[in-house]
């Protein structure tokens, strides 16, 4: 994490960018997990918490829900090419395509 809470950089061990999260709405970036490929994080911003999951190997940054006035239930996980996200509507889980 930067030092604004609303910027996550990623690079890879020779140093090299690899993906580079700035705030999706003037907010904050919490709950950030790094599973194999698959980065999650919380964006809060002015429509609330939105989960969301960013592909390192495909560099697809991917809106898993709508975003939830009230703090979401639990933050959003990957295992493998699955990931788990809660919104309004409850618990999900989704497959990424390879």
């Amino acid at each position: 994490m930067c030092s604004r809470a609303s910027h996550l950089l990623v690079t890879d061990l020779d140093g090299r960018l690899v993906t580079d999260i700035s705030s999706l709405s003037p907010g904050i970036l919490e709950q950030v997990r790094l599973s194999d490929n698959l980065l999650t994080f919380e964006g809060e911003g002015t429509d609330g918490s939105t989960p969301y999951v960013d592909d390192l190997a495909t560099g697809q940054l991917i809106r898993l829900g709508a975003g939830s006035a009230t703090r979401l239930t639990g933050a959003p996980r990957a295992a493998g090419r699955y990931v788990l996200w809660y919104d309004r509507q409850g618990g999900h889980v989704g497959e990424l395509a390879d």
